[in-house]
């Protein structure tokens, strides 16, 4: 029975900048720490202030990645 075994990744992208033109985000390694995700949120600019005073609030995935790789084991039982 083949087994899956890769990498996976999601590109994280600040809302508020993707509605104003702009694609700002970071591509992010799962599964991955609240920390992590925390400075990734920083990097984007989640809650930081746009022009008007309003915080950065929401982002979204708008890209993955995945890397597979097969790995298959045998059984001598049939």
């Amino acid at each position: 029975m083949p087994v899956l075994d890769g990498d996976f990744e999601v590109f994280v992208t600040n809302l508020g900048k993707y509605n104003e033109g702009m694609l700002i985000g970071e591509w992010v390694k799962l599964p991955t720490t609240e920390e992590e995700m925390q400075k990734v949120f920083e990097r984007i600019g989640i809650g930081k202030q746009d022009e008007f005073g309003q915080p950065y609030e929401e982002w979204f995935i708008t890209d993955y990645s995945l890397s597979i790789r097969w790995r298959v084991f045998s059984s001598s039982f049939r």
